[in-house]
């Protein structure tokens, strides 16, 4: 969610009261049964042109990203990736949002092809970043916090923990 966040900050120009509008039509859909949400994804984000071969490649990296960043093991205080089955939980979360965001996007606020592919396409773009250590979780997060006024309570613990977001070298801990 958080990458797709920033996508659409970054791109669309979505301010705080958009972001936290789309956080709403998220949670509404979070009780939903997996066979529901496979069928709005179709229905949504599919028929409109989203594209499939990005979703897949979002499965196949979000691990290998999340590996290389250790925002969310600290987040949880604890190694979210250490066994198989809490990585297939960590995917299996992953791809539910990832999901239920891009069908807010189509239904709500009526993203076509186009839309929803540099959506996805953004995301796939952090991934690699984040993969290849360039950017963490947390710095996105302190930028949406900076940029929005969207607030994450995780921002402040790390600032209180860590002493801030980056070091004296300007790179992340």
């Amino acid at each position: 969610m958080l990458l797709i966040m920033r996508a659409l900050h970054d791109v669309y120009g979505f301010g705080g009261k958009r972001l936290w509008r789309m956080l709403h039509k998220f949670e509404a859909q979070t009780d939903l049964k997996w066979a529901h949400i496979e069928d709005m994804y179709t229905e949504s984000v599919v028929k409109r042109g989203g594209s499939e071969l990005l979703y897949q490649e979002f499965i196949s990296r979000f691990i290998a990203s999340t590996r290389h960043d250790d925002t969310f093991s600290r987040m949880n205080h604890v190694n979210v990736l250490i066994t198989p089955v809490s990585r297939k939980r960590y995917t299996d979360s992953a791809e539910v949002t990832y999901k239920l965001c891009l069908i807010a996007l189509a239904q709500e606020y009526k993203f076509g092809a186009k839309r929803l592919q540099t959506v996805q396409s953004m995301v796939k773009a952090d991934l690699r970043a984040m993969k290849e250590r360039r950017i963490k979780g947390i710095e996105i997060m302190n930028m949406l916090q900076d940029e929005t006024g969207l607030e994450f309570e995780i921002v402040q613990w790390w600032k209180d923990k860590y002493g801030g977001i980056y070091n004296a070298d300007g790179m992340p801990y």
